[in-house]
């Protein structure tokens, strides 16, 4: 085996950061006709670069691609240290203004409703960019060594012993540190013992704002004096999303054939190792109809809502946030429009309900049939995506942080949907049908009747050979129940005591994740993990969650 050793240099073990955001926002209302009224209004928006008050912040000086690839150009001039800013620039406000009216189409007393809006938003810029660009040199220098015997530990009693790696890499930290305030390159520095290029992340030099376009259009009628019913259409378009783009500096270490893209001799920059390269310029777009049911009565209230909705996008959450495993690189490092297709979250049907039912009184001891009260959810939702990946071949990149999507060699149709049969927990499990209609990277197609099977939106690079997002996995569907009797405080009419039950997972459902998915695992299909649901004991998205249905007592004191 070969021993590893990774060690940083922080100049400070800790730094100060800060940021902010403002807003401004105007409204008005104007009421056009009895039954016609109109909000308008417009809001201003300013988010904070994050701001370091020890001047902490590092990163390249210029874009990635307009760097010196020069061994012999000095790392104090390709790497802008020092900043007080993390970001280059950052645009200063956004401009967002909204529209909407709402309209009874019979007169003022209309039991029909038509509501629509228009309005444009924006989010701050992920602050985790203050953390990326502290940790890049001068500020906090990473070595990364092979082969030396580690010698020693992080500890400061154990001594560091001569020839180790902690001591190569103390000793190339020493000299980095030293060169780089004195103008070292590249080449220079090649002669520190145990010195490699060193990584960095930066950004382009100017970031807008995430901004989302949103519109939505619903019709709302009541039927009787308990009930109503809405249909609603919404949708959005996202611009100016982030990007982060870990593979810029990628190169065919491997050799494998074809990936023209790559260099074979080298990375794009020398000077470096992994570059990750953040940017603001990944879209996505939404389109969802939701139709909604209400029953609200004195002793029982029920809703009933399903959504059809498809989410596409290049990168999701902006490569910030991991969802559902999937990869937050894009596949093609150098043409982020192949990456377009299902987002991460795109759930096609969901299925919701929510009940509550208070027993009337109708006979009997009021201290035995009063103050029942039954409550739940259910919920049901198709699987999410995910694709399949080729990580035998990726392992050929060096600076190669992407999934890399494996070759499609037969046509998907009636194998998009991987579900629960999968399970490893079963006897002798058969992975998803999905296992047969992918296979590992084919460098060259021969010009055969055998020529295996390529989609038409199959990239003509190397890169591309199936497209990101277009399987599913397992459905999800949950209930939850609770019971509750309330007994009444003697001489306090508001007081009262509840006792009861919660029931989580109340059918105790297994609900599966998503199956493994690369062309080089030889379990390739199944799936081997169960999912947690969204709420436990503890309460929505607290941890304390578990697959296999929970039950809680409960006792509660109203006043």
């Amino acid at each position: 085996y070969i021993d590893l050793w990774f060690e940083q240099f922080p100049t400070r073990n800790t730094q100060p950061v800060a940021l902010y955001g403002m807003g401004w926002y105007a409204q008005d209302q104007w009421k056009i006709l009895p039954n016609l009224t109109m909000t308008y209004g417009l809001r201003l928006e300013h988010n904070s670069d994050p701001v370091c008050r020890t001047n902490c912040f590092a990163r390249l000086s210029t874009d990635f691609a307009s760097a010196s690839t020069s061994t012999t150009a000095a790392y104090n001039s390709l790497i802008a240290s020092g900043q007080k800013q993390a970001l280059a620039s950052l645009q200063k406000i956004g401009y967002e203004p909204r529209v909407g009216f709402a309209f009874l189409p019979f007169g003022p007393q209309s039991k029909t409703t038509i509501r629509a809006g228009y309005g444009m938003f924006a989010d701050a810029f992920p602050g985790q960019v203050a953390d990326i660009f502290l940790n890049n040199a001068p500020t906090n220098v990473p070595f990364t060594l092979f082969g030396p015997a580690f010698g020693g530990s992080n500890l400061a009693l154990v001594p560091i012993a001569p020839g180790s790696a902690r001591s190569v890499a103390t000793a190339s930290n020493a000299a980095f540190v030293a060169g780089f305030a004195a103008g070292a390159s590249n080449a220079t520095l090649s002669s520190v013992p145990g010195f490699s290029s060193p990584n960095i992340s930066t950004a382009v030099q100017h970031i807008s704002n995430p901004t989302y376009e949103e519109w939505s259009l619903a019709i709302e009628h009541q039927l009787g004096k308990n009930d109503s019913v809405t249909a609603e259409y919404v949708g959005n378009h996202s611009y100016h999303e982030p990007e982060l783009n870990n593979s810029v500096n990628a190169w065919n270490s491997g050799g494998a054939t074809g990936f023209p893209e790559l260099s074979t001799s080298g990375p794009p920059n020398p000077n470096f190792s992994s570059v990750t390269q953040i940017s603001s310029g990944s879209s996505g777009n939404f389109n969802g109809l939701v139709i909604s049911a209400q029953h609200r009565s004195g002793s029982l209230n029920v809703q009933v809502n399903y959504q059809y909705s498809h989410a596409l996008d290049e990168i999701s959450n902006g490569g910030f946030d991991g969802f559902t495993g999937n990869s937050l690189a894009p596949d093609n490092p150098f043409n982020l429009a192949d990456n377009y297709g299902n987002a991460d979250y795109d759930t096609r049907h969901y299925v919701s309900g929510s009940y509550v039912y208070m027993i009337p009184h109708y006979a009997g001891p009021k201290a035995l049939v009063d103050h029942w009260e039954f409550s739940g959810t259910v919920f049901h939702s198709t699987g999410l995506p995910f694709s399949v990946v080729d990580t035998g071949t990726a392992t050929n990149f060096t600076g190669y942080g992407g999934p890399f999507y494996a070759k499609q060699t037969a046509s998907i149709s009636g194998h998009t949907h991987c579900g629960g049969t999968a399970a490893a927990n079963e006897v002798n499990p058969t992975p998803c049908a999905f296992v047969s209609d992918y296979a590992p990277y084919i460098a060259a197609i021969p010009a055969t009747s055998t020529t295996p099977f390529v989609p038409a939106v199959q990239s003509a690079t190397d890169f591309g050979q199936s497209r990101r997002n277009q399987l599913s996995g397992p459905n999800y569907t949950d209930s939850d129940f609770a019971v509750t009797k309330g007994f009444t405080m003697p001489h306090w009419d508001s007081g009262r005591v509840r006792v009861g039950a919660q029931f989580f997972n109340l059918f105790n459902h297994p609900n599966f994740g998503q199956p493994l998915n690369s062309v080089a695992s030889g379990s390739i299909g199944q799936i081997q993990s169960t999912v947690n649901p969204p709420t436990s004991i503890l309460g929505s998205f607290l941890g304390g969650n578990a697959s296999p249905r929970l039950v809680q007592a409960t006792l509660k004191f109203d006043f």
